[in-house]
């Protein structure tokens, strides 16, 4: 599935999982082209999908005009109005349908733009990411002040939005690999102890050693998703 509300994601795991795994794969290839992969599991990209996920209401790879994070002006594919925009003027939200969204010709584009924009005009954000620094953190440099503000809304309530939206996404991470886990040890009960035929290709689908290699190796990132957890329930990093 390639979009999902949180409140929804734990109703069917399987499903749903896939875009979870997506936007993790999308943001971090761009993270990685930017800046050195940590030693450990690379955990930089939960602070985009936080922040899109206060943009869009949902896990999406399929935001209108692929612009998750509901940029404004004009992309490589034009741009485009919401009836139903809302902004804060003077400290109230107001109807604003005549604001122009960006169009992307892609996610992957999309994002790059993304990570150009911060890396220009929020510096202070683009180093909470590329450092794998704190929600507040990378709110705190969405807002250098008036009028460089990544968003209307207050800074107070965008900060609050990030945290929580942190909290809420990384136990569907953990949920998403405990299915992962299911799902090799289902493997691993089709695979045959007779090895297969000589030149047959082996992974963790085909070979009992290789399968529980795998298993091992989620394990680990499963106990590093609730290190991550507890970091975050404290306001802490989201790398170590």
């Amino acid at each position: 599935m390639s979009s999902v509300k949180p409140e929804e994601f734990q109703t069917n795991v399987r499903q749903n999982k896939q875009v979870l795994k997506d936007l993790a794969a999308l943001i971090t290839e761009e993270i990685n082209r930017r800046s050195t992969p940590p030693a450990g599991w690379d955990f930089r990209f939960m602070l985009i999908v936080a922040q899109w996920l206060i943009e869009q209401g949902r896990y999406t790879m399929t935001p209108e005009g692929n612009n998750p994070g509901n940029v404004v002006g004009a992309g490589d594919a034009g741009s485009f109005t919401r009836p139903y925009n809302t902004e804060f003027v003077d400290g109230k939200r107001v109807p604003r349908p005549d604001v122009p969204f960006a169009r992307y010709s892609s996610m992957q584009l999309a994002t790059k733009i993304k990570f150009d924009a911060l890396q220009s005009n929020w510096p202070g954000a683009y180093q909470a990411v590329m450092t794998g620094g704190s929600a507040d953190e990378y709110a705190n440099g969405l807002y250098p002040g008036f009028p460089k503000n990544y968003a209307t809304a207050p800074r107070g309530d965008y900060a609050s939005g990030m945290r929580i939206r942190l909290k809420q996404l990384i136990p569907h991470y953990i949920l998403t690999c405990e299915d992962d886990i299911k799902e090799i040890d289902q493997m691993a009960g089709g695979i045959s102890s007779t090895p297969p035929p000589s030149g047959t290709s082996l992974d963790y689908r085909n070979d009992l050693t290789l399968n529980k290699n795998m298993r091992s190796v989620l394990e680990n990132l499963r106990d590093e998703l609730k290190k991550l957890e507890q970091r975050v329930k404290a306001n802490g990093r989201v790398q170590p």
